[in-house]
């Protein structure tokens, strides 16, 4: 079912992937980029923004741009947990990836996921 929603929200959700990958995106920061990149946003799978465009659908307008915000500052949380988690877990690997703080350090990662989390509110 997963899969068939994200095919009828293909379009949508191409959007909010290009919004958190955008070069109109508010990162300047090369190491915050380079984390970005690491985390291989483009092959996430988008879970809660497909909850928060299909959630719009109950609504009377059932796309609007705000949505599609939305769903970019959702991605961003996500990505500022992760970042917090992998330091209060220790975690070396997360997702059969090398964590953030095991690449760079346990502060890198806490930084970053602080940068992420303002960044729900400003997309």
């Amino acid at each position: 079912m997963f899969v068939k929603l994200k095919e009828e929200f293909s379009d949508e959700l191409g959007l909010v992937k290009s919004r958190l990958n955008s070069k109109e995106s508010i990162i300047e920061n090369k190491l915050l980029l380079e984390i970005l990149k690491h985390l291989k946003l483009t092959e996430q799978n988008f879970f809660r923004a497909l909850l928060v465009l299909l959630t719009g659908q109950l609504g009377p307008k059932k796309y609007t741009s705000d949505l599609i915000k939305i769903a970019t500052g959702i991605e961003y949380l996500h990505l500022a947990t992760l970042l917090h988690d992998d330091v209060r877990v220790n975690t070396e690997l997360e997702r059969q990836e090398e964590s953030i703080s095991s690449i760079w350090n346990d502060n890198t990662s806490l930084v970053a996921g602080d940068f992420f989390l303002p960044a729900v509110y400003m997309r």
